[in-house]
């Protein structure tokens, strides 16, 4: 039974020894070696082929020298065509300016929400009037000038925010639409959501909630369930 035993510890290193050569082999810089490599010998072969031929030195000299330059062209070729697709997705992957948070929750939900929200002292309705929260969350930002102002603390508003960015996904998600979904950093970055008279900032938000699931668990578990009842009742979700 041992040698059993080491036979297979043997089979699961060479399966191992396997995959790891299978894993350099397929990196980039393994297989443009070995594409080297193999460039050099076919070389080597025809100029040894040519060398018994009878052929001059100053010609391999010159020969080489021309194969040389060609190699180091061809590489530079390579790493301009790299250089591009690098900038293409760096391009490509800069921040488009937010226009609207094309929010898929329904206009009469969100009539009940912001009623169920205001009730409970989340919202002042003096303040975030209906129409103010729904021109936020459905308007392009340019149609209007509201903003949404939180009187909670930053760590609530964390949970408050998030919790719409949540809900929105999952309408999304049920809904089959292809689009993006909305992030902690839409949001902040839309400047819609004001507290002390400044625009929220991820940084705010993030730091606070931190700090209050650490000194004050209990009243952010109070708020949390206070918040997640509300969007059951609204949403009805």
């Amino acid at each position: 039974m041992k040698i059993i035993d080491k036979i297979a510890d043997w089979l699961d290193r060479f399966e191992e020894f396997k995959n790891r050569l299978a894993q350099r082999y397929l990196l980039e810089k393994t297989q443009i070696a070995l594409l080297a490599v193999m460039f050099f010998i076919i070389i080597f072969m025809v100029c040894y082929k040519l060398y018994q031929a009878g052929i001059s030195l100053y010609f391999f000299l010159i020969l080489i020298t021309l194969i040389l330059i060609g190699v180091l062209i061809m590489f530079g070729q390579l790493e301009r065509k790299k250089r591009r697709v690098s900038k293409i997705q760096k391009e490509s992957s800069l921040k488009i300016e937010l226009q609207n948070f094309d929010f898929k929750i329904p206009q009469n939900k969100l009539k009940k929400l912001h009623y169920n929200l205001c009730r409970h002292n989340i919202l002042d309705e003096n303040v975030v009037k209906e129409s103010v929260f729904i021109n936020v969350w459905l308007l392009n930002f340019k149609a209007h000038e509201d903003v949404i102002i939180l009187d909670i603390d930053y760590a609530q508003s964390k949970y408050l925010i998030e919790k719409f960015i949540k809900v929105d996904a999952l309408v999304k998600e049920n809904g089959f639409y292809k689009m993006k979904t909305l992030t902690l950093t839409d949001l902040c970055s839309s400047n819609k959501f004001v507290k002390n008279g400044k625009p929220l900032t991820q940084k705010q938000l993030t730091s606070n909630y931190s700090d209050a699931k650490k000194n004050n668990p209990t009243k952010l578990l109070e708020f949390e369930t206070l918040i997640n009842e509300i969007f059951t009742l609204s949403l009805d979700i």
